[in-house]
C-alpha cells in the first residue's frame, strides 16, 4: 500500500508542504543568512546572529561560511499583498445594521 492510500482516511493531514532554506527579508541585516537560519529552523534571529559573533572568536572560516552560504542560498521571495490579505472578510456585509 502507498501512502496515497491513507490520505483518505478521516483524521488524517494532507503531507505538508517542504520546508525551503531563504536568506530572510524581514530579519535581514548584512545578508539575511542567520536570519534565513532562524526562521528556517524556529529559532530567535538574534541568538543565531550571537552564535555566529561568538564563534568568530574561535580559529576556522566563519566568514568565508557566511559569505558562501550569502551566495549558495535564495533570497526570500516576495510575496504579493493579495496573497497576504485575509480571506474571511466579507465587504459586503454591513456591520452597523
Amino acid at each position: 500500500m502507498t501512502a496515497d492510500a491513507f490520505s483518505n482516511l478521516p483524521g488524517s493531514t494532507p503531507p505538508a508542504e517542504p520546508r525551503k532554506l531563504y536568506r530572510s527579508r524581514s530579519e535581514s541585516w548584512l545578508g539575511g543568512v542567520c536570519g534565513g537560519i532562524a526562521e528556517y529552523f524556529g529559532w530567535d534571529a538574534n541568538l543565531v546572529r550571537i552564535a555566529f559573533v561568538a564563534s568568530v572568536l574561535l580559529p576556522g572560516p566563519q566568514f568565508l561560511l557566511y559569505l558562501l552560504l550569502w551566495i549558495i542560498i535564495p533570497r526570500e521571495p516576495i510575496v504579493p499583498a493579495a496573497a497576504i490579505a485575509p480571506a474571511s472578510v466579507d465587504f459586503g456585509k454591513d456591520v452597523g445594521a
